[in-house]
């Protein structure tokens, strides 16, 4: 358990199972690719002419009393667009699971690749025989699970995140659940040592401290003759600072955390993804 494995499975090996849990799969055929069916979903969405977030922002804007226009949430794509239109290529850093960020990949049209699950999952279109790579074994998570479960009994079920099912490399509670009650949960744990707590603002993440998004991150730009000091990172939660230390560029948004912004070599004026362009204009264009 102390060698880092990497693995790989395809991306509709993780789509499949997104599906066949999920009441979709009744309209879908599975041997479709991932990208047509998600193609289905995007026409769908915009029929009606506006941006939705998920329920994880949803819940970030709520939580800090930000009200968005429809003008705002459309402006969160420009600073991406922008970038690539003049062949820079932007990579998507994030504590979610790997399909739902290649539909967001797809949506907004970046071209970098992916780094999911706080580092555990390393993703890019075209290389590896499109395989999702997992950058770590899952064997301490696995077994933090086991313990948690024997410590919180119903409470483990009641607060576990409903798409843990789709996680390759963590565990994770949405915050209904103290930071504390887990902390003395895990106290006892075996391999208490291996692990990391992430407090990603909407929920916590338990991951396996041998990777983490900056170590993904370089691993991914590296893989691709990218230079870390000419990459520039843009993030708003505790859970970025790890991969902003590796950057040449740090960047905080202006709705950031303050522990953020105080390792951060600039700190937007403007918030989200105004706060994103902001950036791409300033340093970039």
């Amino acid at each position: 358990m102390n060698q880092i494995q990497s693995g790989f499975t395809s991306i509709q090996q993780v789509t499949d199972t997104y599906l066949k849990n999920s009441n979709k799969s009744s309209n879908v055929n599975i041997s479709d690719s991932f990208a047509s069916y998600l193609q289905s979903q995007i026409d769908e969405a915009t029929k009606a002419g506006e941006v939705k977030f998920s329920k994880h922002a949803s819940k970030r804007l709520d939580d800090r009393d930000i009200v968005m226009t429809e003008d705002q949430k459309i402006r969160l794509n420009e600073g991406v667009q922008k970038a690539e239109a003049k062949g820079i290529p932007t990579i998507i850093v994030t504590g979610n699971v790997v399909n739902y960020a290649y539909a967001t990949e797809v949506l907004i049209g970046c071209s970098g690749g992916l780094v999911c699950e706080n580092g555990g999952v390393v993703f890019k279109e075209g290389e590896n025989n499109n395989a999702v790579e997992t950058m770590v074994d899952r064997d301490f998570v696995t077994s933090a699970e086991k313990h948690l479960k024997e410590k919180l009994g119903d409470k483990f079920n009641q607060h576990a995140s409903h798409d843990n099912m789709y996680r390759l490399t963590e565990t994770v509670f949405y915050k209904t659940i103290d930071r504390k009650e887990l902390d003395d949960a895990l106290k006892d744990f075996e391999y208490l040592d291996q692990l990391e707590i992430y407090d990603s603002g909407f929920a916590l993440h338990i991951t396996d401290k041998r990777v983490n998004k900056g170590t993904s991150l370089r691993y991914l730009c590296e893989r691709n003759g990218i230079n870390m000091e000419n990459v520039m990172g843009i993030g708003d939660s505790q859970n970025d600072e790890d991969f902003l230390k590796e950057t040449g560029y740090k960047i905080a948004v202006g709705n950031a955390e303050d522990k953020l912004k105080e390792i951060s070599t600039y700190t937007c004026e403007k918030m989200f993804g105004d706060g994103v362009a902001e950036a791409i204009e300033k340093f970039a264009l």
